[in-house]
């Protein structure tokens, strides 16, 4: 398996991994650790996991400055080591792995399985675009349209990319295979309020998740202007693209620095007994945004499902169908500041429906949106890609 990016801060990555190596295989993992970080030839719960070293600056800007050369430099150097060894599958994690895991597998005759953790190169908005990035996009698309097609397995992880992604690659079939936490039967907490030093009568509507341009957190800072005293909203995650002092600017400017608070990401393992604490969880990027915000099924949404938290979400189709088939939240028709906090009002005055989400979540949770039923598409997928070389 080859992930650009550090594994430690991959859940979708180590998860797989782990799984993989429970069903009875060996897996390897090449990540990207910053010089002078993690040691190589680890092994984590059965995966032994080597490092490409990169400069910190790399992995904080990845390809968002000096395109070509950071691309070109992991991708010479995943190759290389990529092609040490002589593995029965590769496994490629997301678009930036790909090219590196395909020259491996053609040059080992070895087949190739291509996890996609959103549409290719259709992240971004438009107007947020480099030129460098759009050259590489240019670059590149030609050769995602050879590539992808030959893997002997994709992996998508919603059901609009899997449509999108077999119109765009001409693909028969795509596995689905949604990133769900492993169940976990969850208590209702007040670690957020003994955090923040706040009443337990509070309640707090939460965010969890990278503080990213695409998220929206711009109008829910907004939105807390139109919210009473007895409601706190909390932003609980990492700074990955150094958004966090505009952010805070935003709650200066806007007078609502009691009213909004921004916490760093908390370890993984803790995180649901954190979620638990909020009255309402929020998943708020506008659906204008990019194609990928259109089709996404964060990660939240399940964290928040799992923890029993209602959800308030804007128009996103996948999160809008999973909402409804499951009874676990509400969509909100816009996501302007005074739509969304007319929305958090109604939610949070609705104490009979906050508990039969409450409930539903708890039933989801259990029985259908956990990861112990994806995985079973994942070592399924081997087990056929294995069974073709037989």
């Amino acid at each position: 398996m080859h992930v650009v990016g550090a594994v430690r801060g991959d859940v979708r990555a180590r998860r797989a991994a782990e799984t993989l190596t429970k069903a009875g295989y060996e897996v390897s993992l090449v990540s990207v650790a910053d010089e002078g970080g993690d040691s190589d030839g680890e092994v984590v719960k059965g995966v032994r996991t080597s490092h490409l070293k990169m400069s910190r600056s790399f992995l904080s800007k990845r390809f968002s400055q000096r395109s070509f050369y950071n691309a070109g430099s992991i991708f010479a150097r995943g190759a290389l080591q990529l092609t040490r060894g002589k593995p029965d599958v590769y496994h490629a994690l997301d678009l930036p792995a790909l090219p590196a895991c395909y020259i491996a597998s053609r040059l080992r005759g070895t087949p190739l399985i291509f996890e996609s953790y959103e549409m290719p190169f259709e992240s971004m908005a438009s107007w947020e675009m480099t030129s460098g990035r759009r050259r590489l996009q240019r670059l590149v698309m030609p050769f995602l349209r050879r590539m992808i097609p030959r893997c002997a397995g994709v992996i998508a992880v919603s059901p609009p990319i899997v449509e999108e992604m077999k119109r765009c690659y001409q693909l028969s079939r795509i596995s689905l295979i949604r990133n769900i936490p492993p169940y976990r039967s969850v208590v209702k907490s007040h670690r957020l309020h003994r955090h923040l030093g706040l009443e337990p009568e509070k309640r707090i509507v939460l965010y969890q998740g990278h503080l990213q341009a695409d998220r929206g957190l711009e109008n829910l800072i907004r939105a807390a202007g139109f919210l009473d005293t007895n409601t706190v909203i909390v932003l609980m995650g990492e700074d990955t693209e150094g958004r966090r002092s505009h952010l805070e600017g935003l709650i200066d400017a806007t007078g609502v620095a009691d009213g909004v608070k921004i916490i760093p990401n908390v370890p993984y393992d803790e995180l649901l007994d954190w979620t638990a604490s909020a009255d309402l969880g929020m998943i708020v990027s506008p659906p204008t945004y990019s194609p990928n915000v259109r089709a996404m099924l964060p990660n939240k949404l399940f964290e928040f499902i799992m923890a029993g938290v209602p959800i308030l979400s804007s128009p996103l189709v996948a999160v809008e169908s999973i909402l409804r088939s499951y009874g676990v939240g509400r969509v909100v028709a816009s996501v302007e500041p005074a739509d969304l906090a007319a929305s958090i009002r109604e939610m949070l005055a609705d104490d009979r429906g906050l508990a039969s989400m409450r409930r539903n979540a708890a039933d989801a949770a259990r029985c259908e949106l956990n990861w112990e039923k994806e995985e079973r598409v994942l070592v399924g997928l081997y087990q056929e890609v294995l069974g073709d070389l037989a």
